[in-house]
């Protein structure tokens, strides 16, 4: 490079700088600190973690739903299994009233257990709307369940 250029750039150079000095973009107080506090800044990403977060959401309510099924039915299958201990009960005892006493108790028990297994949804009959494995990788273009496979 000759001098005569070298000069050349050093003030091209040099004029760009003082125009940068002179405009001051970066010590603006206004101005953002950065571009994802710009408003029309959109990340992707926020986007599919919200949609993420709403299908975690979603799947942690079906988890504690299916949790108080499963203890509701533990609670009837422990009340039958009272009912067969005490229907082999009173044949230890010789009194009729104690006798009487506990098939009185175990008929109350049985027919408790009874209207609570026919309580359980799918004793009776009703449709389920779709196989839970399929409701979790039924995900649309956006990444995000669709409406119409959330409704039970």
């Amino acid at each position: 490079m000759g001098c005569a250029t070298r000069a050349q750039v050093q003030h091209r150079i040099q004029g760009r700088l003082r125009r940068l000095a002179e405009d001051q973009p970066l010590l603006e107080s206004n101005a953002p600190p950065g571009p994802s506090f710009m408003p029309e800044y959109r990340n992707p990403e926020i986007l599919q973690g919200v949609a993420a977060n709403h299908e975690a959401s979603r799947i942690f309510d079906e988890g504690t739903a299916a949790r108080k099924h499963s203890l509701e039915q533990t609670g009837t299958t422990m009340v039958l299994a009272t009912v067969l201990f005490l229907i082999a009960l009173p044949t230890r005892f010789r009194s009729r009233l104690v006798r009487f006493a506990l098939l009185l108790l175990t008929g109350g028990l049985r027919v408790y257990a009874l209207v609570t297994i026919f309580g359980f949804p799918r004793l009776l009959g009703l449709p389920r709307s779709i196989n839970k494995l399929d409701r979790l990788t039924s995900v649309n273009e956006q990444g995000v369940n669709d409406p119409q496979v959330d409704q039970d």
